[in-house]
């Protein structure tokens, strides 16, 4: 089995790079430890630089249409990683998953309908629902006394039934709280949103992150909602491509599909981009080695992360995760407010962390941390946090309620 190199750091630096351009002078001198937004800090897979290479010496960079080999890669996907066999006309490529679910809410609703969201969530889906004149209803998720979360279905089978709700979305792997939503749950979710007639679209970029379990594509798992179901896949969090604008609608039914590429079109979108392409068609079709290898990487920065906090800093509790790169991590028991919290994190700790907060009012006192990077990184950041905390006489703590430990 080929080896990849995820331990040497990448200088991002003056790259145009989101998450560590944005930071202040003061922070880049300070060099502040940016671990919020969703990219790993990892090289991709060699297969994609080499194809992206090729690409680039080619030196015609025109308008580009998904053919029959990106239709094989996509659908081949599918179909080896997930066991959900698919139709190469039942996808519809887009320029990204957060723009494809504002053209779903366009497409699929009215203004002044209703779209549910469970809670905390990734904050796109309230942004999108609020941003094109349709209102958000929230469905918090539950907390078991494991510290795993669960859907409300009670609750959301109240929301479903009123006749101003249209649609649901769906995160799957969850983005924040790291479920992989079992069998059960999906169709759960299926009969009661099947039942009401309200359109589930089920974002899962995430779908290939599974550390602790087996992620089951909605419509795999609820194949009676094929008709009522819009899957969002992209290659970009697998294998650290966001950057690169490509993504997937996967629709089985043919008039959902239509009103997707009628709002797509009339939104003014054609083509899909020229570098997207020819990533997916490497990542697709010879990725699946570095992806397992990455996905090896970051288990062992998770279990590094929970031996530290309970050895240095037990008042902050890493909760269960199964799919993702995102640590969600409670820190309550620091006993500060919200603004407080964010103060001590990035002013003091020098770590620039996903507020809880930004993912809804369940997630205030939380934080989300992204574990794909080097794990010298991963310790230095934790060292940072240890100081900050003993300076402010937090590095004594008292653990809460046991959690399901990560495996070895």
């Amino acid at each position: 089995m080929p080896t990849f190199d995820f331990d040497t750091p990448i200088d991002r630096n003056n790259m145009g790079c989101a998450k560590w351009d944005r930071r202040t002078d003061a922070e880049k001198a300070a060099n502040v430890v940016p671990m919020s937004i969703a990219d790993m800090e990892f090289r991709g897979p060699p297969c994609v630089t080499e194809v992206m290479e090729r690409a680039a010496r080619h030196g015609a960079f025109g308008y580009t249409d998904p053919d029959g080999a990106y239709y094989d890669a996509v659908a081949g996907w599918m179909r080896g990683r997930h066991g959900w066999e698919t139709r190469h006309a039942w996808i519809v490529p887009q320029n990204g998953v957060v723009p494809a679910m504002c053209v779903a809410v366009r497409a699929f609703t009215e203004p002044g309908e209703r779209v549910i969201i469970q809670s905390p969530g990734y904050y796109p889906f309230r942004e999108a629902v609020l941003a094109n004149g349709r209102e958000p209803v929230f469905n918090p998720l539950t907390r078991g006394e494991d510290d795993v979360y669960h859907m409300d279905l009670d609750g959301l089978r109240r929301q479903a039934a009123d006749p101003r709700a249209k649609m649901m979305f769906l995160c799957s792997p969850h983005n924040p709280v790291g479920r992989i939503w079992t069998r059960e749950e999906l169709g759960a979710v299926a009969d009661i949103c099947g039942e009401h007639h309200v359109l589930v679209v089920s974002d899962e970029i995430h779908f290939d992150l599974e550390l602790y379990g087996k992620h089951i594509v909605f419509a795999q798992a609820a194949p009676q909602m094929a008709d009522q179901c819009v899957i969002l896949t992209a290659p970009g969090k697998s294998f650290n491509l966001a950057g690169l604008q490509i993504s997937n609608a996967i629709i089985p039914n043919e008039t959902l599909r239509a009103r997707l590429r009628e709002r797509v079109h009339a939104d003014g979108y054609s083509n899909i981009a020229y570098f997207g392409y020819h990533a997916t068609l490497a990542a697709y079709t010879k990725g699946e080695p570095w992806l397992d290898a990455m996905l090896a990487y970051v288990r062992q920065n998770f279990s590094f992360l929970k031996n530290w906090l309970q050895d240095n800093l037990p008042a902050i509790r890493l909760l269960p995760v199964q799919g993702t790169y995102l640590a969600w991590t409670d820190w309550r028991g620091l006993g500060m407010a919200d603004a407080e919290l964010a103060r001590f994190a990035r002013g003091e700790a020098m770590l620039i962390l996903g507020q809880g907060k930004a993912f809804g009012q369940e997630g205030e006192g939380f934080m989300r941390l992204n574990l794909a990077l080097p794990r010298a990184e991963l310790e230095r950041a934790l060292e940072r946090l240890g100081k900050a905390a003993k300076a402010r006489g937090f590095r004594e703590g008292t653990p809460g309620r046991g959690f399901a430990p990560y495996p070895a």
